[in-house]
């Protein structure tokens, strides 16, 4: 055994076939090599059980009869690391890669004290930081991400750690107690790092390692607005002293926004369930908000599309193979959202040629990339991907009378692809 100690992986899965493997394989080829990995499953209904059984017979799994949650999956990890006289623990996510040093760098500043998180990157590339540091605002009575670095540390303080990806004495564990398991989803990490803060355990983000974040493909539904809201005010009311304003003061921020109508009607619908939950004291998974639609979303993201390109991206599936198949070799990109941005990454990287369309008057770049209005000469392209948009069928009348170029909206764009045969 290492002199540092043995270190248990806990990854929480939840229908997670498309990318445990990439997470296990990349955990495996650690350089520290003391090092064992523990699934807890929450009854997926997938293959992710069957795929870690048929691959990695020496990975102990855990299998829940029902979904428990991020903190009580964890928490069964925790309580297990510690009847096996563990060192330390890893979280991470089930759908990370993470950096082949990345234990052996965290370990440098971990201690019976210290937690400590790396950088977390939303791409392959390496560029899109989604997490260098992290505080706690007890003016605003959130936590939130850092996502820029602006100066050459190799590791700083913070006093926010994320949940993705933090290395943790199992000491500390016995001293604070594991993840509190009345959120279900969403300010388990926020909420362990403000026990940390009380029990004065120092947390830090080192800068020296990293991991890739596959950020969820199921994205902003109103589940996410219900579990933001409700545990936000769970947690004020848990942690109110520690706050500048009263729970009175941030319940208005949302009062306000309703009566503005600047959010769709489900993201008011999911946030007001929640608040009327977090004042019955209600806690825990809420089936009810599945039943809230979320069509008014006009410009929702595309849910599909993200899961489609990290699970390409972490099969190491070129796009030029299919876009080669269809001849292919000139791709514009209509749109200034997110997710035009990270499609257009994508095709760069593997060296197909994109021209970036947005609609606004004035021309823009894009990491180099030309970006235009609408008016812009688009004759060279042979395929148009159009990203969300208010008014899609007047662009796509705008654009069918200028080119010939075939026209594709994210979604269609995703069946042209799975269709391919690779």
């Amino acid at each position: 055994m290492n002199s540092r100690g043995l270190i248990l992986a806990i990854l929480v899965t939840y229908n997670s076939e498309i990318y445990i493997e990439k997470c296990i394989q990349s955990l495996k080829n650690q350089t520290y090599t003391s090092i064992d990995i523990l699934v807890v499953d929450n009854a997926s209904t997938d293959n992710t059980v069957k795929i870690i059984r048929d691959k990695y017979k020496e990975i102990k799994i855990i299998e829940c009869e029902y979904n428990t949650g991020f903190a009580k999956g964890n928490n069964l990890g925790i309580e297990y690391a510690i009847k096996k006289k563990y060192d330390y623990t890893l979280i991470i996510n089930e759908d990370v890669v993470v950096d082949k040093n990345l234990v052996q760098n965290l370990l440098k500043y971990a201690n019976e004290t210290t937690v400590v998180a790396p950088d977390i990157y939303s791409d392959l590339v390496l560029e899109n930081l989604w997490y260098s540091n992290g505080y706690m605002d007890f003016e605003k009575g959130i936590a939130a991400n850092v996502t820029y670095r602006n100066d050459t540390t190799l590791v700083n303080d913070v006093s926010f750690i994320s949940g993705c990806c933090e290395l943790v004495h199992t000491d500390i564990w016995k001293k604070i107690g594991g993840f509190s398991e009345e959120y279900f989803l969403y300010y388990e990490d926020v909420d362990l790092s403000m026990k940390m803060i009380l029990n004065h355990i120092s947390m830090k983000c080192t800068h020296e390692t990293w991991v890739w974040h596959r950020i969820k493909s199921s994205g902003r539904k109103p589940y996410y607005y219900y579990y933001m809201a409700r545990n936000r005010f769970l947690f004020l009311k848990k942690y109110q002293r520690q706050f500048k304003h009263s729970i009175e003061y941030y319940l208005n921020e949302y009062y306000r926004r309703w009566e503005e109508n600047s959010v769709p009607e489900s993201v008011i619908q999911a946030e007001r369930l929640g608040i009327a939950d977090y004042k019955d004291d209600i806690s825990g998974y809420n089936s009810q908000i599945n039943m809230i639609s979320d069509k008014d979303m006009k410009l929702k993201i595309q849910y599909g599309l993200i899961n489609l390109l990290c699970r390409y991206s972490f099969l190491s599936i070129k796009p030029n193979k299919f876009l080669e198949i269809y001849n292919y070799t000139n791709v514009a990109i209509y749109g200034k959202h997110f997710l035009g941005q990270r499609l257009c990454d994508w095709l760069i990287c593997n060296n197909v040629k994109v021209n970036f369309f947005i609609d606004q008057k004035n021309s823009l770049k894009y990491k180099n990339i030309e970006v235009y209005n609408l008016q812009a000469n688009i004759q060279d392209a042979d395929l148009i991907i159009i990203t969300p948009v208010i008014n899609y069928e007047e662009i796509v009348r705008n654009l069918c009378e200028r080119t010939k170029a075939k026209i594709l909206t994210l979604e269609e764009f995703i069946i042209e692809i799975e269709n391919v045969t690779i």
